[in-house]
Parts: structure tokens; sequence; C-alpha cells
């Protein structure tokens, strides 16, 4: 699966750092951290896209199956658009409570001037 969105691919090269394993299954990541199976984003899936409207049901079975007796149920969705309602598939879900964060790029960051070196030189 290819990663679109800038901030899980450096929150999954930090999490491999650590210890972590990410396992490509084509239409989603699976993280682990065996060594930390409580930690809710060491141990989560991470979608290619949003959940189909009917599919909030599948991808719960499919967490159960990946992550058998853990007590949490954690999700991403890889994307640079979207929005919350996104993930309305999850709604009502096993009586489940969701939390829903979204990471977004800094709006108007420049890349430093290297016109000129600190010493006066000019980079080449």
């Amino acid at each position: 699966m290819h990663l679109r969105s800038l901030a899980y691919r450096t929150d999954l090269a930090l999490l491999e750092l650590a210890g972590s394993k990410v396992e490509d299954r084509g239409t989603h990541l699976v993280v682990r951290t065996p060594q930390n199976p409580t930690f809710y984003w060491g141990n989560f899936l991470l979608l290619a896209r949003p959940p189909a409207a009917d599919g909030g049901e599948h991808w719960l079975d499919t967490f159960e199956r990946e992550f058998p007796g853990t007590r949490h149920r954690a999700f991403g969705v890889d994307g640079t658009d979207g929005s919350t309602a996104d993930l309305a598939a999850f709604d009502g879900q096993r009586g489940d409570h969701r939390e829903e964060q979204v990471a977004e790029p800094l709006a108007g960051l420049q890349p430093p001037d290297h016109s000129e070196s600190p010493h006066g030189g000019k980079p080449r």
C-alpha cells in the first residue's frame, strides 16, 4: 500500500525505529508493537481509504482477527483529503466509542533561504 499522508509516513517510520512491525495487506497496513500490545497507536489498522458505508463490521472483524483478545480498536485512514464524516461506517458499531483526529499539513510553510551560508559563502 502506498502511503499518501506525510503524517502517517512519519508515524510509521518512528514506530518501526522503536521496534513496531508494519505488515502490508494491500487494502490496509497492520501495525503491531509486540512489546506493548495495549499501545493503541502502536497496534492498529491503517486503511488505504475510508470504509464503505456498510464496511464498519468488516473492518472490526479484520481488527479482531489481526489482534485477537485486544480490548481496544484503533483505525487510521490514509489520505490527504476527506473529513471525519468519512468514518460514518463505524457509527454505532458494537457500542464502540469513537475518537477522531485529523493531521493537517502546515499551511504556508516555505523552505529556508539557502542563497548564502552564515559564513558569507554561496552553496553550490
